[in-house]
């Protein structure tokens, strides 16, 4: 076979512009040119994620290898951070080679590793040629996906594809080369009984990515991206010495390499970031011209209790037994689709370091060690749902804007900012439950109300719901906004934050009671009229009053 298509010379990644425009890129280019771009830009958020992790596992293999202290990885940090860029010249302030060059470098190094189709090191693949296992069994794929599985909603049979526009299924080798990143991190879990004498390896499960929320920070171009993800401090130490990224290694690719489902677990993160979670084999067709199938051999599978060596999630901890967990377990965080993101602000920004994301916990370090001034940084959160883990239902993401300082102890204190804005948060909650209390008695006071009932015991419960969330999606924007404009620099006295709170406290009174009028209006004459000594105005202005008691300025009480 031809050695085709290395990922570092050919152009596969795609990258936003500042104008808005779209190109592929190489793995080179994108470190070379990385300040220019704004983000990557893929076709799924889930999908820049898994790209993002290979470029920061080349970044900690590259550059991090010697920094065993915590005082050598943040001088590596801010070395780079104050150039705005991997390529520079040395100079007295920072004399080390530049980024760019020892990335390069090490790429070189082993660029006969990142060719997409090759005969003894195809890139995140495997080859088994004729294996059996110990009872003389065949061994065959668990999953067989056709292409238009592959590219896009990746689970054979699902019939809400994510793509479903799309009519072509001949993918261009930069596409495969996307998805095959891609179906590491997030692809389903293999289903179905093999044929007669044959064997399909199962128990793998879902890979590791797909049972948490993740969250990663956005900087204002790929490069503060790459560099504000780039944690070189962990809960478990930050040695990387020994790291061996995947394309390092070189396993015999035996029957007992295939069934082996329980390895030895990654120790840092280069190693997390590129571990197999998927064998996988891309088939092309008779003349080498086109991918035609991809074959998932087996996978390997991590416990995801304690994972403290993941910095892109959140942790809860287990105060009591479970059959999947111990009590003082700590455990992923999934992400409620249906929840605006900063209603979990508080628990984000979490003062534990044991259940505050890895990320995070890297800003703090860098922000309260004077490393990093404080910068407006977008955190962003994604997740994957399932059915019956055996097809993709949905992919969701949502993001937040802040500044960075927001996330130091300082702010984090009683009357800073971080704890304001969560007392904040807190009212807003209250206001939601307060719309759901007006929307519920409204309708109470309908004559036809009693009839509703009948027929559906659930309305009531329903009815409420709704209204809360439409008042959550009333202030979601406003809210927003309010918090991307604090600057605890400049916003620093006692006067500053009473100013801005009443502000946003306004807004939340202006807004809510807006919405209030509609829901009274929406319900009709027979609401205003009334029944049973209950009426839609008698209910509205037990919610107006409720609404001006959450909402009294602190300045304007």
């Amino acid at each position: 076979m031809k050695s085709e298509f290395n990922l570092l010379d050919e152009n596969w990644i795609i990258v936003m512009n500042q104008d808005g425009s779209r190109e592929e890129v190489s793995l080179l280019d994108v470190f070379r040119r990385a300040p220019e771009f704004v983000c990557l830009a893929g076709e799924l958020p889930t999908q820049d994620v898994a790209i993002m992790r290979l470029l920061l596992a080349i970044m900690h293999a590259a550059l991090a290898r010697d920094k065993d202290t915590k005082g050598k990885a943040v001088k590596l940090w801010k070395g780079i951070w104050e150039e705005q860029k991997f390529e520079y010249e040395p100079s007295d302030d920072n004399p080390e080679k530049c980024a760019y060059e020892r990335i390069e470098a090490y790429l070189q190094k082993w660029h006969d590793r990142f060719f997409l189709f090759d005969e003894k090191y195809p890139f995140y693949q495997v080859h088994p040629q004729n294996l059996h296992d110990e009872n003389g069994q065949e061994i065959i794929p668990s999953l067989e996906p056709k292409m238009e599985s592959f590219i896009g909603d990746l689970a054979k049979g699902d019939k809400e594809a994510l793509f479903n526009h799309r009519t072509d299924c001949s993918p261009t080798y930069s596409e495969v080369a996307r998805w095959l990143i891609y179906i590491n991190s997030f692809a389903v879990s293999p289903s179905g009984a093999p044929p007669a004498g044959r064997r399909k390896i199962q128990g793998f499960k879902l890979p590791w990515l797909c049972n948490m929320g993740l969250v990663w920070i956005c900087g204002e171009t790929l490069f503060e991206t790459l560099m504000l993800n780039f944690t070189l401090v962990c809960r478990n130490g930050y040695d990387y010495k020994g790291c061996t990224v995947r394309w390092e290694q070189n396993p015999e690719v035996s029957a007992q390499y295939l069934l082996d489902i329980d390895p030895v677990p990654p120790k840092n993160r280069p190693e997390l970031y590129t571990f197999p979670f998927r064998l996988v084999e891309l088939c092309r067709d008779s003349d080498n011209s086109k991918v035609v199938k991809c074959n998932i051999w087996a996978g390997k599978k991590l416990e995801i209790a304690n994972p403290f060596i993941e910095p892109m999630t959140l942790l809860s901890h287990v105060d009591e037994s479970t059959p999947t967990f111990k009590a003082g377990d700590y455990i992923p965080q999934q992400i409620d689709e249906s929840k605006l993101m900063w209603r979990d602000f508080a628990s984000i920004l979490a003062g534990n370091a044991k259940l505050s994301s890895g990320v995070i916990n890297w800003i703090k370090i860098l922000s309260e060690s004077g490393k990093l001034k404080g910068i407006n940084i977008r955190l962003n959160a994604a997740g994957i749902t399932f059915k019956n883990k055996t097809a993709v239902k949905n992919v969701f993401s949502d993001s937040l804007s802040f500044s960075s300082s927001l996330i130091t102890k300082l702010e984090q204190q009683e009357q800073g900012w971080a704890w304001l804005i969560s007392d904040e948060i807190k009212a807003a909650k209250r206001l939601a439950e307060a719309t759901g209390v007006l929307a519920k008695s409204v309708a109470e006071s309908t004559k036809t109300f009693d009839i509703k009932i009948k027929r559906d015991r659930d309305a009531l419960k329903r009815i409420s719901s709704s209204a809360e969330e439409r008042a959550y999606f009333r202030l979601d924007i406003p809210f927003r906004q309010w918090l991307a404009d604090i600057d605890p620099a400049k916003h620093n006295t006692r006067e500053d934050k009473s100013l801005i709170i009443d502000t946003w406290r306004k807004t939340a009174h202006d807004e809510i009671l807006k919405l209030g009028e509609e829901i009274v209006k929406d319900a009709g004459p027979s609401a205003t009229v009334g029944r049973d000594g209950n009426s839609a105005a008698k209910a509205y202005s037990k919610f107006r009053s409720k609404v001006c008691d959450l909402t009294k300025g602190e300045n304007n009480g």
